[in-house]
């Protein structure tokens, strides 16, 4: 007898694991959120760009009000269009 399977290919689930990832919105006290300013801040003040964008990606994961979403989405515009300064000054603006 004679079998006629045709192998399929397997497909790496892990591929596409960041496709299909949903944001995950971690909680964050006050206290906590005024430290990781104040350190998006010092990076900001160091002119420290791509620092910044990583810290502020870490940010915007944490469960905030619109207002500060709104904040960093502006200081994400600014870091990449290298205007530290006047992302410095929203960030300040909040503390």
């Amino acid at each position: 007898q004679f079998s006629c399977l045709i192998p399929r290919p397997t497909v790496d689930i892990s591929k596409f694991s960041t496709f299909f990832s949903f944001p995950r919105h971690i909680k964050i006290t006050e206290e906590e959120w005024t430290r990781a300013l104040q350190e998006l801040a010092a990076r900001l003040d160091d002119f420290d760009g791509e620092s910044a964008a990583v810290k502020i990606r870490e940010l915007k994961c944490y469960d905030r009000p619109e207002s500060d979403k709104k904040m960093l989405r502006l200081c994400e515009k600014a870091v990449k269009d290298y205007a530290y300064d006047i992302a410095l000054e929203v960030v300040n603006a909040v503390l």
